[in-house]
């Protein structure tokens, strides 16, 4: 069993962030559409500041979003 949860946010949307327990998967907005950007899988490693900083931009997104699932 897994729990799913969708949130809305008020900034303009920069990354596509998608969060599965210590994996991150990250997309850039670049001026195509949302579903035709890359998506990068970025896991915790013992050094990884890019996992990290995106956690924790990720967790600050979600303290000032509304939750709707």
């Amino acid at each position: 069993m897994c729990e799913v949860e969708v949130y809305r946010y008020a900034m303009l949307p920069t990354w596509r962030l998608i969060r599965t327990d210590d994996t991150l998967f990250v997309g850039a907005f670049d001026g195509r559409e949302g579903h035709e950007s890359a998506t990068y899988k970025v896991v915790a490693t013992p050094h990884s500041p890019l996992f990290r900083g995106h956690r924790r931009m990720f967790e600050a997104l979600i303290a000032g979003a509304q939750r709707t699932v």
